[in-house]
């Protein structure tokens, strides 16, 4: 991944981010707590299911399910009811389309594939209008800051349709990854109370360690794999943090959610930031490092 679809990336995780909060937001203002159901109104049989099984299944909050995937939709529907009231007509014309272009976009950077320049300017320009109108100023500048980096794009290299499939299909190794880190930093981990979590399809981190876990040092691995950068956090045995964890008594787990572009680490829904456990940051060069064969 280059330099520019790595801005690129960031861009479309600040922008979704955003366009949450605000839809949810004014969906709220309206419709009260009905707003969930207005906006899965619109979604196709597999993607309420999908909708649900996060819900009841991952505890994802349903903000967070709101995704460029499903937002094409809901924009076919209520760019009038709705996005009329924040967008210029063209621009509400033009929204469900721009949407699908995003979610195409997104798509090929996630599965690395080689993304062609116009498109990645013509994404750029799409979410600074939409932050434009919609005067979101602090979202406008961030996209503009980091559209700004436009050095010269020599020919991409194709990636193999094999190798597209392998970092599609595979799932993190803890074998590998417990390897790489000793290797990398000198670090032993006990593996068997140890939770690692890549960036999701829905654009974050999430993990969930057994009621178990504080009677042991637990590690937490955090992956960012398109910036190929490792997280290592360290919380000591039966630390103040597991006081505040949402715990999921269903399945005897904690359940802990972050960002991907926030830097304290927050835990979404205990609210504590983690930064302070965080005792190494490294870089790693090939993907295959940290997936299974």
């Amino acid at each position: 991944m280059n330099r520019i679809e790595e801005n690129l990336y960031i861009a479309l995780g600040k922008f979704i981010r955003v366009l949450r909060s605000f839809i949810t937001s004014e969906l709220f203002k309206i419709y009260g707590n009905d707003w969930e159901k207005i906006y899965t109104s619109v979604l196709s049989e597999n993607q309420i299911l999908n909708w649900k099984k996060s819900k009841e299944e991952e505890f994802i909050d349903p903000k967070d399910l709101i995704d460029f995937g499903n937002l094409f939709l809901f924009a076919l529907k209520f760019k009038y009811d709705f996005f009329s009231n924040f967008l210029g007509k063209r621009s509400c014309n033009n929204l469900p389309t721009h949407l699908n272009e995003l979610s195409a976009v997104r798509n090929q950077i996630a599965h690395y594939q080689t993304l062609d320049s116009d498109k990645a300017e013509k994404a750029f320009l799409i979410m600074i209008e939409i932050a434009k109108e919609l005067k979101k100023k602090e979202l406008e500048q961030e996209l503009r800051n980091l559209k700004g980096f436009q050095p010269k794009i020599n020919k991409p290299v194709q990636m193999r349709t094999s190798a597209k499939s392998k970092i599609r299909n595979n799932r993190p190794s803890i074998v590998k990854i417990v390897n790489l880190i000793q290797n990398t930093v000198g670090i032993y981990i006990d593996k068997s109370n140890t939770n690692i979590s890549t960036i999701n399809s829905n654009d974050i981190y999430s993990v969930e360690p057994n009621f178990s876990t504080p009677n042991k040092t637990w590690y937490l691995v955090l992956i960012n794999q398109y910036k190929k950068i490792i997280y290592l956090f360290e919380i000591p045995v039966n630390d103040i943090l597991y006081k505040s964890m949402y715990k999921r008594s269903d399945r005897k787990r904690f359940r802990l959610e972050f960002d991907i572009d926030d830097n304290q680490f927050k835990d979404k829904r205990s609210k504590q930031n983690l930064n302070k456990y965080l005792t190494r940051k490294f870089s790693f060069e090939n993907n295959d490092l940290i997936y299974s064969s």
